[in-house]
């Protein structure tokens, strides 16, 4: 699996709904219409490579799986279908 670079995969998500608050690590909340949800993911702030393993625990605190995640880090998922995804799925009304 490739690994990423936490700077694009940051980038990504606050592209897409996510808004980034600095805390021990780099949280980003999901938002829909101005409204926090309860989807967040984090970063650490060391920059360090995104490895298979956390890529698997991001899809997870993403409620994806991870070549869901994958495609919405590489720009073919977009805000749209995410948001979607996670209403069919029950995480957002």
């Amino acid at each position: 699996m490739p690994v990423l670079k936490s700077k694009n995969v940051e980038n990504a998500l606050c592209n897409k709904g996510f808004t980034r608050s600095n805390n021990d690590h780099r949280v980003f909340w999901f938002y829909v219409d101005g409204k926090r949800t309860s989807i967040h993911t984090k970063t650490s702030h060391n920059n360090q490579d995104i490895d298979n393993y956390l890529q698997s625990c991001m899809a997870r605190q993403m409620q994806l799986t991870k070549n869901e995640f994958l495609l919405f880090i590489s720009c073919q998922m977009n805000y749209e279908t995410y948001v979607k995804r996670m209403k069919s799925r029950g995480y957002l009304k």
